[in-house]
């Protein structure tokens, strides 16, 4: 045991509490190795979802994240083993804590009614199940209606976000080795095991949760990850998670939550027909959001980085859409007209006559 730390719900700039505090960040590390016990339950708080929980359930359950001492599975086996229980449990010696703790969990001796009832802790993430997770294919989730995905993440959101990148880099197996103590005296793994290996179907799991709250970032991340060519997750293409689809939809819902990049990339797409049929009412739709200019440039974009472009280059593609027409967009050669003499003006208020004379030319054929 140790002092307690307070973990905020901040991101970045973390000016209290000390130097401790490590955000959400933290927060991540203390669900990863928390296992919810009967307080958990009569408060009535949900369990946080890990990847881990649905691949394996090891047995005998350890603390996960913690070592056990000997004394202190012995001191829960004693409270087991009062004058009124009428069969003891023998605690033999030189007994390692995991199978003290197994011994505890098969005694068919009834608990004390005074008492909670006792549920034997749970290692929900021990290095054997670390690695048996690992060894999946990384499973894609059903994305839910667009509907059902908030506007904003929430905090348990960006938590998920959060562990996604430790596992990404492979920084939840170095929290394994606080688990080494007690995994060789139980005979789960030996001490090559531990290393720094990117847990890529853990990480893609919760990319794939906190995109699904909403969080922009990760629906960049797992847009680029369904891509050709990511480089995400370890293993490439190799993975064979590339849906074309899929990088519209996660794009989409990106755009839809004010990403200036997602919105650039998905105007293009639609405009020239990649992953898809050509939707020119799509893109005439995501390149007058950026023109409006109240998009947010996110800090982590995996990729999706959109050139450095200016607004009147914008109102000349809306422009070059609506003189041609087509894909579902009515031709407007008005409408044309005015985005050209707009985009040539400003063009030449930047020094940039050469376009401004292409915009005029293009004003003519009108």
């Amino acid at each position: 045991y140790t002092d307690p730390q307070i973990h905020t719900a901040e991101r970045k700039n973390i000016k209290v509490f000390g130097s401790g505090n490590l955000g959400l960040k933290g927060i991540g590390l203390f669900l990863y190795t928390h296992r919810c016990n009967p307080i958990c339950k009569h408060l009535n708080l949900p369990e946080f979802a890990l990847y881990d929980d649905d691949v394996s359930k090891p047995s005998p359950h350890l603390w996960r994240g913690t070592t056990m001492s000997r004394s202190y599975a012995c001191l829960m086996i004693q409270r087991f083993s009062s004058k009124t229980n009428p069969n003891p449990i023998p605690i033999p010696n030189n007994l390692p804590p995991a199978a003290l703790l197994d011994k505890l969990a098969t005694h068919s001796a009834p608990a004390p009614r005074d008492h909670l009832d006792f549920h034997t802790p749970g290692l929900r993430h021990i290095p054997q199940t670390a690695r048996l997770a690992a060894a999946h294919t990384p499973k894609v989730l059903p994305l839910p209606l667009e509907g059902e995905i908030p506007s904003e993440p929430d905090t348990l959101t960006l938590i998920h976000y959060e562990i996604a990148k430790m596992h990404q880099i492979g920084k939840l197996s170095q929290v394994d080795k606080s688990n080494f103590e007690v995994a060789v005296e139980a005979g789960l793994e030996k001490k090559a095991d531990f290393d720094k290996t990117p847990d890529v179907p853990a990480a893609f799991f919760h990319f794939q949760k906190a995109a699904f709250g909403g969080c922009v970032e990760a629906q960049l991340a797992v847009a680029r990850i369904h891509a050709p060519g990511q480089d995400i997750l370890e293993g490439g293409n190799e993975l064979g998670l590339q849906n074309p689809k899929r990088v519209l939809k996660y794009l989409k819902l990106a755009a839809d939550r004010g990403s200036r990049d997602a919105s650039y990339w998905l105007a293009l797409y639609y405009e020239m027909g990649t992953s898809s049929i050509p939707n020119w009412p799509g893109a005439v739709h995501y390149y007058e959001k950026l023109i409006e200019g109240d998009l947010i440039a996110f800090d982590d974009l995996y990729g999706w980085e959109a050139p450095v472009f200016n607004k009147y280059e914008i109102k000349a593609a809306l422009a070059r859409l609506f003189a041609n027409g087509g894909h579902n967009l009515l031709q407007d050669t008005d409408r044309a007209y005015e985005l050209y003499s707009e985009a040539a003006e400003e063009a030449m208020a930047s020094r940039k006559g050469k376009e401004a004379m292409h915009y005029y030319q293009a004003m003519e054929v009108l």
